[in-house]
């Protein structure tokens, strides 16, 4: 029963919370281009704007779904533990999308980063907690212990992109200094020119 309420969780999911994977993907390019002009004012707006976009629409979709759980439910004719694990991610478990999208909007000037935050958690941040977590309150404990392990990276992501936001906003940085000794000026100054 477990599987099943898992298998349908799995095919819901990706379905409402498309639009998680898809701020991830058109963040990038935003930030990338304020970074590279030296916008930096608009790469910590951008950082902001994501996520409460983000926080926004995963609380709408949670909504939507605790609304709805026994609809789907039903739909889905699950019974017993199935319907335990759909309605533990129709309700509580359903933030978990806040935090996955967060690591991918984590990407200022460093687009490996976001991947590999995402690859801690889906192991260091998975296996251990779930353990942990099966032990206390058994088949959903795994997800619980999912949910929480990504919370914690989810943060450090948020730390690291704070620091780095921090770190280039400042005039006088070495990032600055470097940019400046990897890129010839003539280059700067056109860049300039295009942006403003």
């Amino acid at each position: 029963e477990a599987v099943a309420g898992m298998a349908v969780v799995s095919r819901i999911f990706p379905v409402v919370f498309s639009v998680v994977n898809g701020l991830a993907g058109s963040t990038g390019p935003i930030v990338g281009q304020n970074f590279g002009a030296d916008k930096f004012d608009r790469v910590k707006q951008a950082y902001y704007t994501s996520l409460v976009f983000l926080g926004l629409y995963v609380c709408l979709a949670a909504i939507v779904l605790f609304t709805l759980r026994s609809y789907i439910g039903d739909a889905f004719c699950l019974q017993g533990k199935s319907r335990d694990i759909l309605y533990l991610f129709s309700g509580p478990l359903s933030i978990a999308a806040f935090f996955y999208g967060s690591i991918f909007v984590s990407n200022i000037g460093y687009p490996l980063r976001p991947v590999w935050i995402s690859w801690a958690r889906a192991t260091l941040g998975t296996a251990p907690f779930a353990a942990v977590c099966s032990g206390i309150w058994g088949a959903e404990g795994v997800s619980i212990g999912a949910v929480i392990g990504g919370a914690v990276f989810a943060l450090v992501a948020a730390v690291v992109t704070l620091r780095c936001i921090a770190t280039t906003t400042r005039p006088d940085t070495v990032v600055m200094e470097a940019r400046k000794a990897l890129i010839p000026e003539d280059t700067l100054d056109r860049r300039r020119s295009w942006h403003g």
